[in-house]
């Protein structure tokens, strides 16, 4: 199972959404607060977190995320993929 061509391709097409109803959010003054409530754990994102956490709201796609995100910051490359995959991780997103 795997980690081909076609795997990689649909994973960056693949939409992300909110993993609702264990995860809750609110966005106040830039800062989103987020709480898993199957886990318990609860995160406060601001800057480039908390525009990934509008994005993955707007059901972006993992390609459309990370290309808005490459527009808005300077990073290394990868490290914009891997903090988007990051909350999929923590399960913040599916």
């Amino acid at each position: 199972m795997g980690h081909g061509p076609n795997n990689t391709r649909n994973h960056r097409h693949a939409r992300y959404r909110p993993n609702a109803p264990q995860v809750i959010a609110e966005t106040i003054a830039g800062e989103a607060m987020i709480v898993n409530l199957a886990t318990g754990h609860y995160f406060s994102l601001q800057g480039s977190g908390a525009d990934i956490w509008a994005e993955i709201e707007r059901e972006r796609s993992f390609s459309s995320i990370v290309a808005s995100l490459e527009r808005r910051y300077a990073a290394g490359e990868g490290e914009i993929d891997a903090a988007v995959e990051r909350s999929k991780r923590i399960s913040l997103s599916r």
